[in-house]
């Protein structure tokens, strides 16, 4: 199984606590593109995933699992399932200060059968505003955000939002929903 980090860059001002608006209320939609594993085929449509919906796999190996995702590969019939998992939180103690790309992972992706391509933003995102106060509907496919805070008197702007994949090493541990 293979774990991909998605990472988020962007600058705040008067906010903290950017994240997926992700819950089983309103579970958040993350796009993906991705290769098979076997044949390398790249896969041209982009797949959208929930973490709260749950497909119970068969395994040709007889192995049963609980995936979000599970497929074919259309080239050579390899099995593939992903598993979604929030990151853990990075607080300002536990982010290393030196590192100055200040990307902060907020999924999990752990996959089998594929390698993740390319993230593709669907869905929106929270924060909360320097007064405190939880702003839900934030929208980043524009790179840029703004709103003012009415409770706060405040306005809440995000700026130059990126994201990044990262693989990470030492890959092959089984992941379970």
């Amino acid at each position: 199984m293979r774990t991909t980090l998605v990472k988020l860059q962007a600058d705040l001002e008067n906010c903290t606590d950017l994240k997926p608006l992700d819950h089983e209320e309103y579970p958040h939609d993350y796009g993906f593109k991705f290769i098979c594993n076997k044949c390398r085929y790249e896969h041209p449509k982009e797949i959208i995933i929930n973490r709260f919906d749950r497909i119970a796999v068969q395994l040709k190996s007889q192995i049963k699992r609980t995936a979000n995702f599970f497929t074919y590969c259309k080239d050579c019939h390899n099995e593939i399932f992903i598993i979604i998992t929030l990151a853990e939180p990075v607080t300002a103690e536990s982010k290393d200060t030196e590192d100055e790309d200040n990307f902060i992972p907020i999924i999990e992706v752990h996959s089998h059968g594929c390698r993740i391509k390319e993230f593709i933003l669907e869905d929106q995102f929270q924060c909360t505003s320097s007064a405190g106060n939880i702003i839900e509907g934030v929208d980043l496919r524009a790179n840029d955000w703004s709103e003012f805070d009415e409770e706060g008197n405040i306005p809440v702007t995000i700026t130059n939002a990126k994201f990044q994949l990262e693989e990470l090493p030492g890959n092959g541990q089984v992941t379970t929903l």
